[in-house]
């Protein structure tokens, strides 16, 4: 048997990394200070389960990427790591039980968060990629505007874009920094969540950085 003192020890440590879980969205804004975030995840009511709600306050380190300063890629990197935490509440939550009120800090480090994000969506095919895309709210808003119909030369940007976009499906396709970053600020702020626009932003920033990769001379 475990002697109570270790016992109580090793609980003791187990709960210095556990985060606590809200029921109430107010109670955790409250509960958070500065340089924090709040983790929010609620479930419907269905004939299977309750309407349940929970919240976790963790580092805002966790779910921002202030080292990208101003590149265009900020706004997407955070909004796939937000979507990410609460894509690991959720499923904690799940496998837990109605009665979990604490989650493992490390659940909502950083690279567990990136790891959960690129291992969300697997790789998509052209076709896939062709058909998400042409369903997307970035290509009807592109089609949806007059110029479409009557401009020659947004006809051909847009289906340059489109072209762009479709490359991604291929593996060794290499494309400009400076492209990848036109074709982000393109993207629907609505696609962000979607298994298409998840897609592409893992690929363009994969892209991005294998170029950055390929002509960082300043070592030599």
């Amino acid at each position: 048997a475990i002697p109570h003192h270790s016992h109580e020890s090793i609980v003791m440590t187990a709960q210095s990394s556990l985060l606590q879980l809200h029921t109430s969205l107010d109670a955790a804004i409250s509960l958070s200070g500065i340089g924090q975030r709040v983790v929010s995840k609620t479930w419907k009511e269905t004939a299977q389960q309750r309407r349940k709600e929970r919240h976790v306050i963790v580092d805002a380190e966790c779910v921002t990427a202030p080292e990208l300063n101003d590149s265009p890629f900020r706004a997407l990197v955070e909004s796939a790591l937000m979507s990410a935490a609460e894509t690991v509440l959720r499923d904690w939550v799940n496998q837990e039980g109605d009665n979990c009120f604490e989650i493992p800090a490390e659940q909502l480090f950083r690279p567990n968060l990136v790891e959960t994000f690129m291992g969300r969506e697997s790789w998509m095919s052209k076709e896939a990629l062709d058909l998400a895309f042409t369903q997307s709210a970035t290509w009807q808003r592109i089609v949806g505007r007059a110029e479409f119909k009557q401009n020659k030369q947004y006809q051909r940007a847009a289906n340059l874009f489109k072209e762009s976009i479709l490359k991604l499906a291929g593996k060794n396709t290499s494309l400009k920094p400076e492209l990848c970053d036109a074709l982000l600020v393109k993207l629907d702020d609505r696609d962000l969540n979607t298994e298409f626009g998840a897609f592409v932003v893992k690929r363009l920033g994969q892209i991005k950085n294998r170029s950055a990769e390929e002509f960082d001379l300043s070592a030599l």
